[in-house]
């Protein structure tokens, strides 16, 4: 019926405090480089999803579907290489 639980023994975090964090407004910390995360998903019905934040302020994500190993290294690197120096993650 896609009527999911208020809140659970075994829920990490609430749905309320989800649902809220969509309307907060929040102050963007400053801070020189950004930081990058991937989540590599391979073939199976999942996306590789590579994530930017920059302190607590989500930047945006790019995903791909069915790309093996090296694929996704290239396509990471062809993201870091079109990025400007301060879009640019320090590691």
């Amino acid at each position: 019926m896609g009527e999911f639980p208020l809140e659970d023994d075994d829920v990490a975090i609430p749905l309320a405090l989800a649902e809220a964090a969509k309307y907060r407004d929040i102050e963007v910390i400053k801070q020189i480089q950004p930081v990058w995360g991937l989540d590599v998903a391979r073939f199976g019905n999942c996306r590789t999803v590579l994530a930017r934040r920059q302190a607590n302020h989500y930047i945006g994500h790019k995903a791909w579907r069915k790309r093996d190993t090296m694929e996704v290294s290239g396509l990471v690197l062809n993201e870091y290489e079109n990025a400007s120096s301060d879009e640019r993650p320090a590691k």
